[in-house]
């Protein structure tokens, strides 16, 4: 039972964890930060060393599917043709030494989870480490126009590596403030929901009396009080440009990406909300008549508690399978956390057969049950961001190091 219980938590366990989210976020912000600066070869070089694990759709790969706006999440994942790849890395796609004057990143065009490649880098410090064994390098960069002489490049993998660390640290201290806010829009989420439906009924209610030429007291109801409810469960995300209320001494803008960030940050911690309920109703479902023997008279219950458990989860289950690819994998719309939500709240109660028995599921319980666990998540997750500075203290010292070693010889 414990091994099975072990394949269980494995089997639901998230591949591309917070840490790495996190990583993600500063990579992408570091090189849009450098292509601000038109810095186009140490961004080729730095997307290099990362080797992104992008998954690409047909919509994103081939022309004629573009004009299909359902495709950019609908759309089936295809690996790239060799001349696909070649037209990829003659637009800066990928495969380009830095001494090209353009560049078009993958990572800034992208946006969705597990971007990293958790085969080439198994955990967040991976990456560092193994950026800090890099030896500088000097490129020369040729001049298209004669009255631009060529000149020389340096790329100081320390030097990237202290830039990227400061990056992470901000994108940290910001998630502390955005993962608090997650764990409040979770808390209210159900009562947003609501409003909103009660504002939409509303609206209809007055659309039909309306044409039905029948303007009465009721009919004309102001529903500004909805919709502040509304508004003010949802919660105000105008931190995300700035925060009036930062403390002194704080960033005073916010990261170049944060909006993005704050999307998938909410996405992730939706995907592990979902996956710890998967994993709670899959070992309530496990039922053991060898931990019973000795209690007959419960035996039925025990048996009735783990079947409804079982078609709990295989209701869940099949919900979540068939919208992963759609709104968990790839490259994503903004909020696709809300977008899941709402259809497992949407739908109506469904019939599961469990042991010629049937059971009526209300998906209602789970997106409560989901919501409760990411307000979990993104409270936990919060104390991790909070320890982000002490986790680079290692980091810390060995870039250190490097930059003394490298400045001496």
């Amino acid at each position: 039972n414990n091994n099975n219980n072990n394949n269980n938590n494995n089997k639901w366990e998230l591949e591309n964890d917070f840490r790495t989210l996190l990583n993600q976020c500063t990579f992408q912000s570091f090189l849009f930060l450098l292509h601000q600066l038109r810095d186009v070869q140490t961004v080729t070089w730095v997307e290099e060393f990362i080797q992104p694990n992008i998954v690409w759709r047909e919509s994103e790969l081939r022309a004629e599917w573009k004009s299909d706006p359902n495709n950019y999440v609908n759309g089936k994942f295809v690996e790239p043709t060799a001349a696909e790849q070649q037209q990829q890395q003659q637009t800066g796609g990928g495969g380009r030494r830095p001494n090209s004057s353009s560049s078009s990143s993958q990572l800034l065009k992208y946006h969705g989870l597990g971007a990293i490649n958790t085969t080439l880098f198994p955990s967040w410090e991976d990456f560092f480490l193994e950026l800090l064994k890099m030896e500088p390098e000097i490129w020369t960069i040729p001049s298209t126009k004669a009255h631009i002489p060529e000149y020389e490049l340096e790329i100081n993998p320390a030097s990237l590596c202290s830039r990227m660390i400061s990056v992470r640290e901000q994108i940290a201290r910001e998630w502390v403030n955005d993962l608090e806010a997650i764990a409040r829009m979770s808390r209210t989420y159900l009562d947003s929901y609501y409003w909103d439906q009660n504002k939409n009924a509303q609206q209809q209610q007055q659309q039909q009396k309306q044409k039905q030429k029948q303007e009465t007291e009721e009919s004309t109801t102001d529903d500004v009080p909805v919709r502040a409810a509304a508004a003010a469960a949802v919660g105000n995300l105008f931190f995300l440009e700035w925060d009036p209320t930062q403390e002194e001494g704080s960033d005073v803008k916010p990261s170049p990406l944060r909006k993005g960030n704050f999307d998938l940050l909410s996405l992730l911690t939706t995907q592990e909300a979902i996956h710890r309920v998967l994993t709670k109703e899959e070992e309530e479902s496990c039922w053991d008549e060898t931990t019973t023997k000795n209690k007959n008279n419960n035996n039925n219950n025990n048996h009735n508690h783990a079947a409804t458990a079982t078609a709990g989860w295989l209701f869940l289950e099949q919900f979540y399978t068939d919208r992963t690819e759609s709104h968990f994998v790839g490259t994503q719309r903004y909020s696709r956390s809300d977008d899941f939500l709402n259809e497992l709240l949407s739908t109506p109660p469904s019939r599961v057969h469990v042991d010629q028995s049937t059971y009526l599921i209300d998906p209602t319980k789970f997106a409560d049950s989901i919501l409760r666990q990411r307000e979990q998540v993104a409270l936990e997750w919060k104390e991790v961001a909070r320890a982000s500075p002490k986790e680079h203290i290692v980091i810390r010292q060995q870039m250190l190091n490097k930059l003394i070693e490298t400045t001496t010889t």
